[in-house]
């Protein structure tokens, strides 16, 4: 997983836990127990500096350069794929569990019903026009939130098959979509139209804007 955070400091997630690039080097982050097995997932820095980390053991937060695991959240004991804050300022955290939502109150685990809350959720997206859009385990499978409302698109609208990894919305507001099977799609009215590239022919994740309307998978 990789993340600029508001600063212009780059987070990297791996298999052995969480760097910090900044005008310093890198420094390895070290979890509250001091090992460094954390699994990396997702990585989320808010404008106050709050650093919220998806793991394999449910969500951490960085606290005097440490990871605290945040023992509180509904998805504490399952493995978190992914983060997004929405325009609103709420956490929405997709995980093996569900999807649960921390607002300004509290988590709430049923926002949208049985129907997406209990699906493994892999990629989380917003959009400039307030949709919030959801990868699932399912394969060719995506969800989208308009207000109250819930939309599906499956194969027969357009996705390529694969789960999908991740979401871009780049600065044209153009929608990237990374899929574990199929490789890099941009999504275009009516269907997903794959990147042709022999780099990027199999699995896309992750996906990061490079500042200058270019992107890097």
């Amino acid at each position: 997983s990789l993340f600029k955070g508001p600063t212009g400091d780059i987070w990297v997630g791996s298999v052995t836990g969480l760097l910090r690039l900044s005008k310093r080097g890198f420094k390895r982050i070290k979890g509250t127990d001091g090992q460094l097995n954390l699994i990396i997932r997702a990585i989320l820095e808010e404008k106050d500096g709050t650093v919220w980390v998806g793991t394999q053991f449910g969500l951490y937060q960085l606290q005097n350069d440490k990871l605290q695991r945040v023992a509180e959240s509904p998805v504490s004991k399952t493995e978190v794929k992914a983060l997004l804050l929405d325009h609103e300022g709420s956490l929405w955290v997709g995980s093996d569990a569900g999807l649960a939502l921390l607002t300004k109150a509290s988590w709430e685990c049923s926002v949208l019903g049985n129907e997406i809350a209990t699906r493994m959720v892999t990629a989380l997206a917003q959009d400039s026009h307030g949709a919030i859009w959801i990868g699932v385990a399912n394969p060719g499978t995506v969800f989208r939130i308009v207000g109250n409302h819930v939309f599906q698109y499956r194969q027969k609208d357009g996705l390529p098959p694969g789960v999908v990894n991740k979401f871009l919305v780049d600065r044209e507001d153009s929608m990237w979509i990374g899929n574990s099977a199929r490789g890099l799609h941009q999504l275009r009215p009516g269907r997903a139209v794959k990147v042709a590239s022999p780099e990027i022919s199999i699995g896309a994740l992750p996906i990061v804007p490079d500042g200058a309307g270019g992107i890097w998978t």
